[in-house]
């Protein structure tokens, strides 16, 4: 079931970025345009965080709905922000119980970290490309990370999981 339910949502957003003729490396602020999120309750900001977190994610109820803010830190590495600005895309997208007002990235073992750790990986290195990418660049993980644009812990992740199926 967990599998499954990533790879339903993972082919979604597969079918917008397909819809709309976006290449690699997918330029994930254009993904946030057509997924239409950006709206008086949902707003997207560069903003300084701490050192460990390169986006975060708010969720505030008010007297006329809930607000969420989507924060990123720009001085990080453009891999690090894609990803996480992904990664908390599927905590927006999927994971509702707005009794939690922020999700804290740092428990990797917690089922919804895992879910949204996949699901930013499979947007933005499925296996298919990343294997052509993985050939073409003479089987060097950290250039195919650096192409990719995604970060090398992220690109080792996927060859790993790879080799597992």
């Amino acid at each position: 079931m967990f599998d499954k339910k990533i790879q339903l949502h993972t082919e979604y957003i597969n079918d917008i970025i397909e819809r709309n003729n976006l290449k690699f490396p997918i330029d994930v602020f254009k993904l946030l345009e057509l997924l239409v999120l950006e709206n008086d309750n949902f707003t997207i900001r560069a903003l300084p965080l701490p050192s460990t977190r390169p986006a975060m994610l708010i969720r505030r109820k008010e007297p006329g709905g809930e607000k969420v803010l989507l924060a990123y830190d720009d001085s990080r590495p453009e891999s690090e922000i894609r990803f996480s600005i992904l990664h908390e895309i599927y905590h927006y997208l999927y994971h509702t119980n707005t009794t939690v007002n922020c999700f804290h990235d740092d428990l990797e073992d917690d089922e919804h970290e895992i879910e949204c750790n996949t699901f930013a990986l499979n947007i933005l290195a499925p296996e298919q490309i990343f294997l052509a990418y993985y050939i073409k660049y003479d089987f060097n993980v950290k250039y195919v990370a650096e192409e990719m644009k995604i970060p090398e812990y992220w690109a080792h992740k996927r060859l790993q999981l790879l080799r597992e199926s």
